[in-house]
């Protein structure tokens, strides 16, 4: 995988368009300003979270002693459900008209909307299987979370323009894109598995 697949993987796994509800259900009630300010702030928080497990995570799976092959059948197995997810049966999403006290510090706007499970598993999935390439994953979590940003800030005017209609649009194509992937990540797991297998098996 290279810096644009990685890239678009993680902006697929984010979803920026299909969490633009939920982005303006917790930062309503703020004023421009201050609202500008919070979602540059969880922004942060969410692209410094996953950058810890782009250096430490790798360390975590050799404690565990996971494979490669189990981790790639893991990345590729919750993306296909994100991906059916996205398509078919969306998560309920906070809606804009609902108000909250106060303003998002962490929870649930950094964690777990923007560096959620899944996007955490798929940076643990690119810097195990090619660690010497972590810069390269490093500049696609910047790319994707920099695209998040914008998206958000632009969170309003987006809603006006396309709507509710038009974001659940917008995700269910992500949603396919993302199955796409996700088929291609099991397919390769399942190769790199029966390879090296396959000597073991003849041996036998």
């Amino acid at each position: 995988m290279d810096f644009w697949s990685a890239t678009i993987m993680l902006i697929l796994v984010l979803d920026p368009l299909g969490n633009v509800p939920v982005c303006l259900a917790l930062t309503g009630s703020l004023s421009p300003q201050r609202r500008n300010w919070v979602i540059v702030r969880e922004n942060l928080i969410a692209w410094l979270t996953l950058v810890a497990f782009l250096l430490f995570g790798p360390w975590l799976l050799r404690t565990l002693g996971i494979t490669d092959p189990a981790l790639g059948f893991a990345g590729g197995a919750i993306l296909f459900l994100i991906a059916l997810r996205m398509m078919f049966n969306p998560p309920h999403r906070i809606m804009p008209t609902e108000q909250h006290l106060g303003e998002p510090l962490v929870v649930p706007l950094a964690i777990p909307l923007i560096a959620g499970p899944s996007a955490i598993a798929i940076v643990t999935l690119l810097v195990s299987t090619e660690p010497q390439r972590w810069l390269t994953w490093l500049g696609a979590i910047t790319l994707a979370s920099a695209v998040t940003l914008m998206v958000f800030l632009a969170s309003q005017p987006l809603h006006r323009i396309l709507g509710q209609r038009g974001l659940l649009a917008c995700q269910r194509f992500m949603g396919i894109l993302l199955l796409i992937i996700a088929v291609q990540m099991l397919i390769d797991a399942f190769e790199t598995y029966w390879l090296e297998h396959l000597p073991a098996l003849g041996e036998g």
